[in-house]
């Protein structure tokens, strides 16, 4: 949320540094069990904007997503990725493939995943040299499109 690399001397002053951001931070413990001892689930909320990810630290500065918007995945970090939260619709996957082929991105993986027919659906999509900004406007004004994430 901060930008920072794991061997960032500013780490230890993260937390103020968030709040000199504006970031309010809770700590909430939770009694069950976590499904990896160095695993952390974060809600995050601008606005209307909500987001839920839970990621774990596999050690070398390295972390994995696990989760993202009640959707079970799996993410290593480093590769550019977009992921999309969208309305399982017929013709959803063309439009958002259009949209990067436009933007001269390449498409390394994709996977696409839904709760049910006619539901939420996830397209989780690693790319090669992304136009970011650009992609993820005209991703948003697509309809029935409920968010989109990209990390690199």
């Amino acid at each position: 949320l901060l930008g920072m690399e794991p061997d960032d001397e500013r780490l230890a002053d993260s937390l103020q540094l968030a709040y000199e951001a504006g970031m309010e931070v809770l700590f909430v413990p939770k009694g069950e069990k976590a499904e990896h001892p160095n695993s952390v689930k974060l809600l995050l909320k601008k606005g209307k904007r909500k987001l839920s990810v839970t990621g774990i630290s596999i050690g070398g500065g390295n972390i994995q997503i696990s989760e993202l918007n009640g959707f079970k995945i799996s993410l290593s970090m480093g590769t550019p990725t977009f992921i999309i939260v969208h309305q399982d619709v017929p013709g959803m996957i063309a439009k958002v493939t259009n949209i990067l082929s436009e933007t001269n991105t390449n498409i390394g993986t994709m996977t696409v995943t839904r709760e049910s027919k006619g539901e939420n659906a996830i397209m989780i999509i690693e790319v090669d040299d992304p136009q970011v900004d650009d992609t993820i406007s005209k991703l948003t004004q697509l309809p029935k499109i409920d968010s989109v994430n990209y990390f690199d």
